[in-house]
C-alpha cells in the first residue's frame, strides 16, 4: 500500500491551532465486506496511539476532518477500535504506519485491504525462534493473568550459565510477526545471531501491554486526555512481582548490574521512569523514540533526581520523522540525565526513521553490543 505523506502540528496530543491552520479530510473507499464506515477509528502519534478515540472516529459517510498546522509529520493506522483489529493487507500480513504530510488543505482517499480478526484460524506462520517461551499464566497483575514472551539463550539448556535480564515493553511486538499490530522487533532473531557470532546472550523478558489501558498503563502522570496514571505501580509491579518470580524461575544473574529495562514510545517512557523509580534494581535503560509529551512531568522529576542516572549506562534513540518534538524532547532529556554522571551513554538521532518498529529494529544490534559490552557502532 503507498504511503501518502502529510505534516501535522501535534502536540501534548491535542491539534494547536496557533499559526496557519490546515484541514485534512480523510474518505473511506472500498472497505473490506461487512464493514461499516462508522466501526472505523484512526489511532496515531497524535492520540497516543489510542485505538478506539472517539474524537478520531469516521462519520457515517466515511469522512473524517482533522485541523492542524504545517509543521511536523502524522502517523496512524486505522482500527475497528483495538489494536486485534487493525488495518493490514489482503493476506493479514502486518503494514507500515500511514504518514502523511500536510503542507496546505488537503484530501487523502483511504482504501483499506483488511483487518486482522477477519484473517483468525487461517494459517498464520510463526516467527518466535524455539527459544521464545509464552507464559499466557505465570505471574498475575491487578487479579489477571499477564502473559509473559520469555526469550532464552540458545545455549541455556547446555549448562548452569546465568545471565544478564532485559524486560521490555510491548511484549507482542517483541519476536513474533503473528502477534505483532505493527510488525515485529526481531528480538530473537538478532540475539541470535550476536550467539552465534560471540557467544554471549541475556534473557528477555517481554511484557505484554495492557491493550486498550496501554496508555494508563506506561504512564506515571495522569493525563487530561488518557486518564489516571497506571505506570508508578505497574514499575513497582516489575521490581516486586515480576522480578523475583524470574529469578526464582530462571537462571538469573540478579544483580543490578544485570538488570536493564527496554521500550519504545509509551514503553521508553515507562523506562525511564524505572530508573527514576527504581534506580537501585536497573543498570541502566534502552529508551527508543519516548513518548515524553504525554508526561512533560517527567523533565522536572529528572531534573530532581539526577542522582538515578549515576553509574547507569544508558541507549537513548530518537527518528527525525517522528514528529517536530521527538528529538528535542529525547535530547532534553539526554542532557538531564548527562548531570548525574551516567557511566556510558549511546545517544542516535536516525535523521529519516519513523516511529515504527522497523526503526527500532534496526537499533537492535547496536542496543544488544553495547549491553553485552561487544563495541560496535550504531546504525545511524
Amino acid at each position: 500500500m503507498n504511503k501518502t505523506i502529510l505534516t501535522l502540528l501535534v502536540w501534548m496530543g491535542f491539534v494547536q491551532t496557533n499559526g496557519w491552520a490546515q484541514t485534512l479530510l480523510l474518505s473511506l473507499k472500498d472497505l473490506p465486506q461487512g464493514i461499516s464506515a462508522e466501526q472505523i477509528f484512526v489511532a496515531g502519534n497524535f492520540n497516543g496511539w489510542n485505538p478506539k478515540d472517539s474524537n478520531y472516529r469516521f462519520n457515517n459517510q466515511g469522512k473524517l476532518r482533522i485541523q492542524a498546522t504545517a509543521a511536523a509529520l502524522l502517523e496512524f493506522k486505522c482500527t475497528l477500535g483495538s489494536w486485534e483489529k487493525v488495518e493490514c493487507n489482503s493476506n493479514g500480513s502486518s503494514i507500515s504506519n500511514r504518514v502523511i504530510k500536510l503542507l496546505k488543505d488537503t484530501s487523502v482517499t483511504i482504501r483499506i485491504e483488511s483487518f486482522q480478526h477477519l484473517h483468525a484460524g487461517k494459517p498464520v506462520v510463526s516467527t518466535a525462534s524455539a527459544n521464545v517461551h509464552v507464559l499466557p499464566a505465570a505471574v498475575q497483575r491487578k487479579g489477571e493473568n499477564k502473559t509473559i514472551r520469555l526469550y532464552l539463550p540458545p545455549d541455556y539448556t547446555q549448562g548452569n550459565n546465568k545471565y544478564p535480564v532485559l524486560y521490555m515493553m510491548d511484549g507482542q511486538n517483541l519476536f513474533d510477526v503473528t502477534t505483532g499490530s505493527f510488525g515485529e522487533w526481531q528480538v530473537d532473531e538478532v540475539l541470535d545471531s550476536i550467539f552465534l557470532a560471540t557467544g554471549k546472550s541475556m534473557i528477555v523478558v517481554g511484557i505484554d501491554h495492557a491493550g486498550p489501558l496501554r496508555l494508563n498503563e506506561y504512564n506515571p502522570y495522569d493525563h487530561p486526555r488518557f486518564g489516571k496514571a497506571d505506570g508508578r505501580a505497574f514499575v513497582q509491579w516489575i521490581t516486586d512481582t515480576l522480578k523475583p518470580w524470574i529469578d526464582a524461575h530462571y537462571r538469573t544473574s540478579t544483580k543490578a548490574s544485570n538488570t536493564w529495562i527496554a521500550g519504545s514510545s509509551m514503553g521508553g517512557l515507562i523506562s525511564t521512569q524505572a530508573l527514576l523509580q527504581a534506580p537501585q534494581q536497573f543498570a541502566g535503560a534502552g529508551i527508543f523514540s519516548p513518548a515524553y509529551w504525554t508526561a512533560p512531568e517527567m523533565f522536572n522529576a529528572a531534573n530532581a533526581q539526577p542522582s538515578a542516572f549515576r553509574k547507569k549506562r544508558l541507549f537513548l534513540y530518537a527518528g527525525g520523522m517522528e514528529g517536530e518534538s521527538m528529538v528535542p524532547d529525547m535530547q532534553r532529556m539526554a542532557t538531564l540525565a548527562k548531570k548525574g554522571k551516567p557511566r556510558s551513554f549511546v545517544e542516535i538521532i536516525s535523521p529519516e526513521a519513523q516511529h515504527n518498529e522497523a526503526a527500532w529494529r534496526k537499533q537492535l544490534p547496536a542496543f544488544f553490543s553495547y549491553l553485552l559490552l561487544l563495541g560496535g557502532a550504531a546504525n545511524k
